[in-house]
C-alpha cells in the first residue's frame, strides 16, 4: 500500500492537540479553557477517522482470529502494561506530592474493565471494540449499513458507563466508520476534496466560535461540528503534505509513529511537570500570561517529547519492550 503522507500528518496534528488539550485546569485562562473546548469537538474524532480509513485500505488479511490477536497486542497489552505503571507510580507519590486524579489499591482490579489509571485510556478500550465489530462487516454495503447503525447510536441517548467505555465507544464509533466510508466510496467525496483549504478554514472557524459562544449539547450540532472540523483537519493535512518543508514532514512523520506511545504516556510527563511546577513559587502565585505561557510550553514540550525518546531509545531497542507496548 502507497502510504498516504497526508493520513500521519493529520495522525501528527491530533496527537499534538491531545497533548495540548489534556494540559488544562479549572484554575487556567479563560481563553485557554475556550481553545481546548474547540478542540475537544473535533480532535479525538478526527484520530477516530484517521483509524477508520486506514483500516479500509488494510483490511483483515489473515483471518479474523489472526487480525484481533494484533490488534489486542497492539492495543490492549500496552493498555494494561501503562495502567499498572501509572497506578504504581500514583500510590507511590500522591502521599506527598501532587497527583490528579489520586487512585487506590483496587484500582489494579477495575483497569480490566474501566480506564482506571487515567480517563484519557477510554481511547484504547473504544478502539479495540471497534476493531473487534467491523471485520465482520465485509462488504461496502455492511460497512455502510453500520455507518448508519452507529450514526443511530451516535444521537440516542442512552444511560451512561464507564464499564469497558460502553459510552465513549457508542459516541465515537460513527466517526470511525465515516473515515471507512470515506475510503470505501472514495469517489463520492471527490467533490470535498476539490473545495480550497481557506474555505474549510473559514466555516471551521464559524461554526467553533458559534459554539463557543452557544455550547449547544444538542445532536446532530455536535456532529456536524466534528465533521466540519474533520473535513478542514484532513485539507490542512493534504496542504502540509504537499506544500510543507521536508523538515516539517518529518518531524510530523515522527510523531506520527510514535503518536501511540505519546498517547499512552503523555499525561504521567505533564503530571510531572505539573508537580515540579506546583513546587515553584513562581507558578504557584503568578497569574500573568508569560508564567502560564512558560508553564504551557515546559508541560506539553516534555508531554510530546518524552514519549519520543522513550519510544526511540528504549521501548524500540528491546524485544520484551516491543511486546510489553505494541510496537513492530
Amino acid at each position: 500500500m502507497k502510504r498516504l503522507v497526508y493520513l500521519d500528518v493529520a495522525k501528527a496534528l491530533s496527537i499534538i492537540l491531545v497533548v495540548i488539550g489534556h494540559y488544562n485546569q479549572l484554575d487556567f485562562p479563560i481563553w485557554y479553557q475556550k481553545t481546548v473546548f474547540g478542540i475537544y469537538t473535533f480532535h479525538i474524532p478526527l484520530f477516530m477517522y484517521a483509524s477508520g480509513y486506514l483500516y479500509s485500505l488494510t483490511g483483515v488479511r489473515n483471518g479474523y482470529g489472526d487480525f484481533l490477536w494484533k490488534k489486542f497486542r497492539r492495543l490492549m497489552i500496552p493498555y494494561f502494561v501503562v495502567s499498572f505503571i501509572v497506578i504504581t507510580v500514583k500510590l507511590l507519590f500522591q502521599g506527598f506530592a501532587y497527583v490528579s486524579n489520586p487512585v487506590t489499591l483496587w484500582s489494579y482490579l477495575r483497569m480490566f474493565y474501566r480506564p482506571e489509571a487515567g480517563f484519557y485510556l477510554w481511547f484504547v478500550w473504544s478502539l479495540w471494540c471497534m476493531f473487534a465489530i467491523v471485520p465482520m462487516c465485509k462488504t461496502k454495503q455492511q460497512r455502510l449499513v453500520l455507518f448508519f447503525i452507529t450514526l443511530v447510536a451516535h444521537i440516542i441517548p442512552l444511560p451512561e458507563t464507564d464499564f469497558f467505555c460502553f459510552t465513549q465507544t457508542k459516541k465515537m464509533f460513527v466517526y470511525f466508520m465515516l473515515g471507512v466510508i470515506a475510503s470505501d466510496y472514495k469517489d463520492s467525496f471527490a467533490s470535498l476534496r476539490r473545495i480550497p483549504l481557506g474555505v474549510y478554514f473559514v466555516v471551521f472557524m464559524v461554526v467553533e466560535l458559534l459554539y463557543a459562544a452557544y455550547p449547544i449539547e444538542l445532536y446532530p450540532y455536535k456532529f456536524i461540528i466534528a465533521f466540519v472540523g474533520i473535513a478542514f483537519m484532513v485539507s490542512l493535512s493534504k496542504y502540509i503534505a504537499q506544500k510543507g518543508s521536508k523538515a516539517t514532514i518529518s518531524c510530523l512523520m515522527l510523531i506520527s509513529s510514535a503518536s501511540y506511545v505519546i498517547y499512552l504516556f503523555h499525561t504521567m510527563f505533564e503530571g510531572f511537570a505539573k508537580a515540579v511546577m506546583h513546587k515553584m513559587a513562581l507558578f504557584v502565585d503568578g497569574g500573568q500570561i508569560a508564567v502560564f505561557l512558560l508553564g504551557f510550553v515546559f508541560a506539553t514540550s516534555l508531554g510530546l517529547s518524552m514519549p519520543i525518546l522513550l519510544n526511540r531509545w528504549v521501548l524500540n531497542r528491546y524485544k520484551v519492550t516491543k511486546f510489553l507496548f505494541g510496537l513492530k
